[in-house]
């Protein structure tokens, strides 16, 4: 193999090498309590969720959020959650995404409630040329005592490149694999 053979299969490595991963600590709060989550309103119930055993649950016009470290908008793949308001005749809640300049952009949910777990997808939502530091899920309140809001599920999923030094590392050995194959 020459050495062209070898660069061409050091860029398949890299390229094969990125990763996307949800960036969220207990993203559906299957801890059994808000760990890595800040909130105005929102507790941990076991009662009802999407998938495993937790959920987030709210009664009013309150946020569940998450701040991160700052990831480029343009490595964001997916950002959604699963919400259900099973005591309303319709659902309406607001969710933002947060940007280290201090500013958000903020998106509202409403329609006809089916009385089932749905999910959202905010991706669209994200502004690619800033960086992402943290998203929002807010409840509602139209004034009554039952005004539930259910969150669970979320993913923020980021295009992880790995650090340099793996990067080094994955190549030196694939140059160490092609040079053998030489000499062999």
């Amino acid at each position: 193999m020459n050495y062209k053979t070898g660069l061409l299969v050091f860029g398949v490595i890299a390229l094969g090498s990125q990763s996307f991963a949800n960036i969220l600590v207990n993203p559906g709060f299957e801890t059994g309590d808000l760990t890595g989550w800040t909130t105005t309103g929102y507790t941990a119930t076991n009662n009802d969720s999407h998938t495993g055993s937790w959920s987030a649950i709210s009664f009013g016009n309150v946020f569940v959020e998450q701040d991160f470290a700052g990831v480029a908008g343009s490595s964001i793949t997916e950002v959604s959650a699963w919400v259900k308001q099973p005591s309303l005749t319709g659902y309406f809640f607001a969710f933002d995404i947060l940007y280290s300049d201090s500013s958000f952009d903020e998106t509202l949910g409403s329609g006809a409630d089916t009385g089932t777990w749905t999910k959202f997808d905010f991706t669209s939502l994200v502004n690619t040329s800033k960086t992402v530091t943290g998203i929002r899920g807010w409840g509602y309140s139209a004034g009554g005592t039952n005004d539930i809001t259910l969150y669970d599920d979320f993913v923020v999923n980021a295009n992880t490149v790995p650090e340099p030094a793996s990067m080094a590392a994955l190549g030196l050995g694939a140059l160490a694999l092609v040079r053998k194959r030489r000499k062999g």
